[in-house]
C-alpha cells in the first residue's frame, strides 16, 4: 500500500478513504479511470469456526454446543471470538478434531409435542 489519505469523506453516511496502492505492471484487467473496492486485510490467523447455529448463548458469556461421544450429545462449554457471516470463531470449548451435533436453530428439543387425539 502507497499511502492512506489522513481525512476521511463521507458519501451516502459511509465513510471513505482514499488509498493509493502499488498494483504490478502485468494487471491486465484495469482500464484507464477505473475506480475500485479494495478490501485490506489487517490480521490473519488460524481458527476453528462452526456455523452460529450450532452455538446456544442462552444470554451467558460461555458458549453451549453439543459434540458427539460414545453414549449421544455431550453439552460442552466454552468461548467465542470473532462473529462474520453467520460463523463464530471458537475459542476453547472443543478441538478440531471434535464431531459438533449442528443443531436447528430453535435447538434440541428434548420433549417433543405430542399430537392430541381427536
Amino acid at each position: 500500500m502507497e499511502s492512506i489519505a489522513p481525512k476521511a469523506t463521507i458519501v451516502s453516511g459511509v465513510v471513505n478513504y482514499e488509498v493509493t496502492i502499488d498494483i504490478p505492471k502485468d494487471a491486465q484487467l484495469l482500464k484507464p479511470d477505473m475506480t475500485a473496492n479494495v478490501s485490506v486485510r489487517t490480521a490473519q490467523h488460524k481458527a476453528l469456526l462452526l456455523p452460529a447455529t450450532t452455538v446456544q448463548r442462552d444470554g451467558e458469556p460461555e458458549l453451549r454446543l453439543y459434540h458427539l461421544a460414545g453414549n449421544g450429545p455431550q453439552p460442552q462449554t466454552g468461548g467465542v471470538g470473532a462473529k462474520e457471516a453467520g460463523m463464530l470463531e471458537i475459542k476453547r470449548g472443543i478441538s478440531q478434531s471434535d464431531e459438533v451435533l449442528l443443531l436447528p436453530p430453535g435447538g434440541i428439543v428434548t420433549n417433543p409435542p405430542t399430537k392430541s387425539a381427536q
